[in-house]
């Protein structure tokens, strides 16, 4: 007779086939296999690097997570990272990211401290997102950027 443990906690769905995997992967379960918020308590880093990943919508859920590095996904959406108030680094370079937003909403209630590091190179992030760049390098938090491309849209400062 097989034994089926019983879980008090909630289980996490993952809208993303790709993020679900590499999390049952760090917990080394089969792919079959659910994930429980129990489980996930004592996860302070995870590396998923080019993996695929679109989704993040279940990494909200991982609220002692510490590091975090999503490098060459293609995720978009930063709502989930909003209450992980304990990540001091994240790796986002080579996303799809265009809106900072969640970033500043996890700042402005006391998460990432300062000192902590964003990379946020090779995103689609635009001139539009300058005033939350500066935002959130005023809170003391450490901005990484690298192949920002704002020559279009400063192309009216070109003395003519």
């Amino acid at each position: 007779m097989k034994v089926i443990p019983f879980y008090n906690s909630k289980l996490i769905a993952f809208e993303d086939v790709a993020l679900g995997d590499q999390i049952k992967r760090v917990l080394k379960k089969s792919r079959e296999e659910n994930v429980y918020k129990d489980e996930i308590a004592n996860i302070k880093a995870l590396i998923m690097i080019q993996k695929g990943i679109r989704s993040l919508e279940g990494l909200q859920h991982f609220t002692n997570l510490e590091e975090l590095y999503l490098n060459y996904n293609y995720i978009e959406d930063l709502t989930p990272l909003e209450g992980l108030h304990r990540l001091k680094l994240v790796n986002l370079t080579g996303n799809r990211v265009r809106d900072l937003e969640p970033l500043l909403k996890n700042i402005a209630a006391g998460g990432i401290p300062m000192g902590s590091v964003l990379f946020l190179g090779d995103n689609d992030l635009s001139i539009a997102n300058m005033n939350q760049l500066i935002d959130i390098a005023q809170s003391g938090v450490y901005i990484k950027l690298r192949n920002i491309n704002f020559n279009e849209e400063m192309s009216f400062l070109r003395r003519k």
